[in-house]
């Protein structure tokens, strides 16, 4: 089974999302340096990976800060793409999809990942799709 990475800096959520997959290895990143930290570990088991937009800046150069503030996780999301991570194996889980989202676009998709909104009952909604992917 492949392995998640979780990047949640919310503890509960992330306990909440790993629990969702108890038949694959979940590791949670609570910031952008842990994220990077755990991927180097483990680049080699990692084959999903479900982000929050919003984590703690932690590690990041302060002109990337600027840059992507207040979404860091997308630094590490970038450098996941670069390496030849699969987009299909990335889902945005987050509160801020719907600032993206409206009525016309329910389906919404950043840097052609697929994000779904965060919320303890969009759990089975997240589970479904990682499931169909992994």
């Amino acid at each position: 089974m492949a392995t998640i990475l979780i990047i949640e800096d919310n503890v509960t959520m992330a306990r909440a999302i790993a629990s969702k997959f108890p038949a694959h290895n979940c590791l949670i990143a609570y910031s952008y340096a842990s994220a990077e930290d755990i991927y180097e570990e483990n680049k080699e088991h990692i084959g999903f990976v479900i982000s929050d937009l919003q984590i703690p800046p932690v590690g990041l150069s302060p002109k990337i800060r600027c840059e992507c503030m207040p979404f860091y996780s997308i630094p590490f999301i970038n450098q996941l793409i670069r390496s030849g991570f699969k987009r299909d194996n990335i889902v945005i889980y987050s509160g801020y999809t719907d600032l993206i989202r409206n009525d016309s676009r329910p389906s919404v998709s950043i840097m052609g990942i697929k994000m779904i909104q965060k919320s303890f009952s969009s759990l089975n909604e997240l589970e479904r799709y990682v499931k169909s992917k992994i």
